[in-house]
């Protein structure tokens, strides 16, 4: 967000100065994998909280929680075989 915030300011500042070449860049071919990326950055991070806490829970051994860890550290498993590029 603060790439884009500053191209945005720097592009203003450009319209104040007519006499100076302007940004005529399409924001969206510039941002738009960065943009991607970063949701996928945010995704692995709320995985990986997700798999702190449930981690938590199995060590304390809530009782009637065992299947459902056991099924969710099978997911887990299973995230972790998946390639990726």
């Amino acid at each position: 967000d603060a790439y884009q915030e500053l191209y945005r300011v720097t592009k203003e500042k450009l319209q104040t100065q007519p006499k100076v070449k302007q940004f005529d860049f399409n924001e969206s071919r510039i941002f738009g994998k960065f943009d991607l990326y970063c949701k996928r950055v945010q995704k692995l991070m709320d995985m990986f909280t997700t798999i702190v806490q449930f981690s938590a829970l199995a060590n304390n051994k809530v009782e009637g929680m065992e299947a459902l860890i056991a099924q969710f550290f099978s997911l887990v498993d299973d995230f972790k075989r998946k390639q990726y590029d």
